[in-house]
């Protein structure tokens, strides 16, 4: 689809939005037991808004939107769903950016929830972009509606206001409710048995989780360097005993199954190289040994399994120059850096926790992440 289409398309959405909006009351007569879960990023209730949903209960009137546009193009229906939720619920959670909220009446009462999909504070987002908003990337004028926010951490409070333009009085560190998991035994033995029962080739070797973020600005551009790794010779270097899982961005695994360029494709062979990339990221953090990443906010939740993490970051300055981060890189670090396979294979093979920088970490990222987000923003939202 070309820029001029895109705009055209995007621009006859709005309108069908606004006119829905309006002819479902734009909120005069809210529903004030309806809660609306609304992700135009993702086909399931999944993460914070199923742990949400969850967590209320069955004392109010819960009604779902999910279906990623990326993959689906929104239909008129779709829009009508989104328009009627937006527009008659009074508690709206999203977990991601919403566009149509931008056209959406500020109505007193009404509660815009944002669960944030991440945790910690590593790429800037939104209205801290230094591409955004006067730098060529549009921001979505949506995020200046939240009325309330999460965070994984009191010390990161500063970064979501600034990304959602929003006072800092309306972001809370309750924790992440997807992060709940990470300490639920039951739950993190059952993961580990789902993995290894899927692909019992690599139960007994060390399984390494390749989980990078996508290199692009937009989404639909979403891909990754292959040429910066070579999948055969990391296996070969590294010796027998080990298997690496690659779990693409959601965004860039997307482009993939529309037949975007593969070449990794020829190197999976179902024993000792695969690709996971349609498995939950939290089965796999906790079915897997160490995790390979590079700026993916990934790295804020596999702190929570206390295994190693490696960062292959062979753009480093680049990409901090282009997408730009909260806070200096060396503040994320609590793993060995590489910079290209040589220094990967060694990396992998120290396994190194770095115990002190892991702690710190902890203090400034995920210190809210105890179990029990999910009951603090049930009790945040539903009984102030």
């Amino acid at each position: 689809m070309s820029g001029l289409t895109r705009k055209v398309h995007t621009a006859s959405h709005v309108l069908q939005f606004k006119r829905e909006y309006k002819r479902a009351g734009a909120g005069k007569n809210l529903n004030s037991r309806g809660v609306f879960f609304v992700s135009d990023t993702c086909d399931a209730l999944t993460g914070n808004l199923q742990c949400v949903y969850d967590g209320i209960g069955e004392d109010y009137e819960k009604q779902v939107y999910c279906r990623n546009k990326h993959v689906h193009p929104q239909t008129a229906d779709d829009i009508r769903q989104i328009a009627r939720g937006l527009a008659t619920c009074q508690y709206v959670f999203l977990d991601d950016v919403l566009n149509y909220t931008e056209f959406m009446d500020t109505v007193p009462g009404q509660q815009i929830i944002q669960l944030w999909h991440a945790c910690g504070a590593y790429k800037r987002f939104g209205f801290a972009r230094p591409d955004g908003e006067n730098g060529g990337v549009r921001v979505s004028k949506g995020h200046r509606k939240y009325t309330a926010a999460i965070v994984s951490a009191e010390k990161i409070r500063s970064c979501y206001a600034e990304g959602f333009d929003i006072p800092v009085n309306r972001i809370h560190a309750t924790g992440i409710p997807r992060t709940d998991v990470f300490f639920d035994e039951t739950y993190k033995r059952q993961a580990t048995e789902r993995i290894l029962t899927k692909y019992p080739s690599i139960a007994d070797k060390k399984k390494i989780l390749f989980a990078p973020t996508y290199r692009g600005t937009r989404i639909a551009d979403a891909t990754y360097d292959f040429d910066q790794l070579d999948p055969a010779a990391l296996l070969e270097s590294l010796g027998e005993g080990y298997a690496l899982l690659f779990k693409w961005h959601p965004a860039m695994a997307g482009n993939l199954a529309k037949g975007a360029p593969y070449p990794y494709e020829t190197y999976l062979d179902g024993v000792s190289c695969l690709d996971v990339s349609d498995d939950d990221i939290h089965d796999l953090m906790l079915a897997s040994d160490m995790m390979i990443t590079d700026y993916s906010s990934a790295i804020f939740e596999y702190l929570l399994t206390d295994k190693p993490v490696i960062y292959y970051v062979y753009d480093m300055e680049k990409y901090a120059d282009a997408r730009g981060l909260f806070f200096n890189f060396g503040a994320y670090l609590y793993g060995e850096t590489a910079r290209n396979q040589e220094e990967l294979v060694q990396a992998v093979k120290a396994e190194n926790l770095m115990e002190d920088k892991r702690q710190q970490f902890r203090d400034k990222f995920m210190s809210a992440c105890d179990g029990h987000a999910t009951e603090r923003v049930c009790k945040l939202i539903f009984e102030e």
